[in-house]
């Protein structure tokens, strides 16, 4: 994902918890890897909030670190 300002991916990712489309997966997922301590929080807790069980799962096979 391209780097935006912080404020931009932490929006992103608080609005995507709330519209479950077929990329939303995969364009929070690219927000888990950004260097901002709470767009990868707000980026978790959308992912979590959409796809639960299924999120950790994928995110444990994907070997992202989301220490927030």
């Amino acid at each position: 994902m391209e780097k935006k300002s912080n404020s931009v991916n932490q929006s992103l990712a608080l609005a995507l918890g709330e519209y479950k489309h077929k990329k939303t997966k995969t364009i929070l997922l690219k927000l888990l890897k950004s260097d901002d301590d709470f767009t990868r929080e707000f980026a978790a807790v959308s992912l979590l909030k959409l796809y639960g069980q299924q999120a950790l799962i994928e995110i444990n096979d994907k070997k992202i670190d989301i220490v927030i």
